[in-house]
């Protein structure tokens, strides 16, 4: 009986079903490295969207709650000058509302100062509302910025004739440019912020 040994060799593998190539460590390295960088701005994003983004508007909750208390404060001080009535305040010294209020600068352009702001607090209140704050309209954020920087010029120029003309202060005048200039300051910062949604002026 004789002794037969077959030759059983083992066919080609079809093309595109062989074993893949191996990639060099260092376009692993890579790969990984590029991966994490998209993860961490992904969960970047997410953070900020959280915390400045639409769902958490404190900006203009913050920029409502000073446009009221401008609102009581201009309230309260032109019913004082149509009523005559004595301020709550000191009426001695370098603090005097009484003078200042009924000084010939208390009127501007035969309006009472207070007028003018309780005008100015009505419409940023309505500027600062969270649907306008993250407004997609181009030129609300500008208007908003517009109207708080004339607020703080008219606050100045207020804050002038106190110090030189009038040579008293008046605390309720005082506590209104307060609050103008806090609103200022929140616009400015809050910029991006307010920004955010907004649609470019040339976009299609």
């Amino acid at each position: 009986m004789s002794d037969r040994r077959t030759d059983v060799r083992r066919p080609p593998a079809p093309a595109g079903l062989g074993p893949r190539p191996r990639l060099p460590q260092r376009t692993i390295n890579a790969q990984v490295r590029e991966a994490d960088r998209l993860r961490a701005e992904r969960v970047h994003e997410e953070i900020v969207d959280t915390v400045e983004g639409p769902d958490r508007p404190w900006r203009s909750l913050a920029l409502m709650g000073i446009a009221l208390a401008g609102i009581g404060v201009s309230v309260y001080v032109t019913i004082l000058h149509y009523a005559h009535i004595a301020p709550v305040c000191s009426d001695t010294g370098a603090i005097n509302c009484g003078r200042v209020l009924t000084s010939p600068q208390s009127v501007f352009l035969r309006i009472p100062v207070p007028v003018y702001g309780l005008v100015f607090f009505v419409a940023m209140l309505v500027a600062c509302v969270p649907k306008l704050w993250h407004t997609t309209i181009w030129w609300v954020p500008w208007v908003r910025l517009g109207m708080s920087v004339v607020g703080i010029l008219f606050a100045l120029r207020l804050i002038y004739e106190e110090l030189f003309v009038i040579r008293s202060l008046c605390l309720w005048c005082t506590a209104a440019h307060v609050l103008s200039f806090a609103m200022f300051v929140i616009i400015v910062t809050g910029w991006e912020d307010a920004t955010l949604d907004v649609v470019p002026r040339n976009a299609s």
